[in-house]
């Protein structure tokens, strides 16, 4: 249950087949959001949206657990984030942007951890710093 926009408790909603299409709405009534739930757990794509209706969150859940590729876009609909999982831990490389397009930082995970290179830039593109993770561990770093 939860409490509707004039504070008032809603009641649960009982499920015949353990199957739940969830979608939220913007008070201008476009959608806010739109996920399924399988036996009470997030399956499949798990989507937010702006006010204006341009995507602003796209995940993929399977079993309850965020996994494949997870993108956070800006409003003007440019990436802002890119980002991989693997049963719910940030996995591989993850690469965040400016609003200018030009990557901000580029990160690998390995089960959730740092895991090998950082690279963050400034909002021209010039490299400022590099480290260098070993299990959530500054091994390296570099100024530039």
């Amino acid at each position: 249950s939860y409490l509707d926009k004039n504070g008032v408790e809603v009641p649960p909603v009982y499920l015949q087949k353990n199957e739940l299409e969830v979608k939220t709405y913007f008070k201008n009534g476009k959608l806010a959001h739109h996920h399924k739930r399988v036996n009470g757990e997030i399956e499949g794509k798990y989507m937010t949206y702006f006010s204006s209706g341009q995507v602003f969150e796209d995940n993929n859940f399977q079993y309850g657990e965020q996994i494949g590729e997870q993108v956070e876009y800006y409003p003007n609909g440019k990436l802002k984030i890119n980002n991989e999982y693997v049963k719910g831990f940030a996995h591989g490389k993850s690469t965040y942007y400016y609003s200018n397009g030009k990557v901000e930082l580029q990160e690998s995970y390995l089960y959730g951890t740092r895991d090998g290179e950082v690279l963050i830039y400034d909002e021209t593109g010039k490299m400022t710093h590099r480290y260098v993770y070993f299990d959530n561990e500054i091994m390296e770093h570099e100024a530039f």
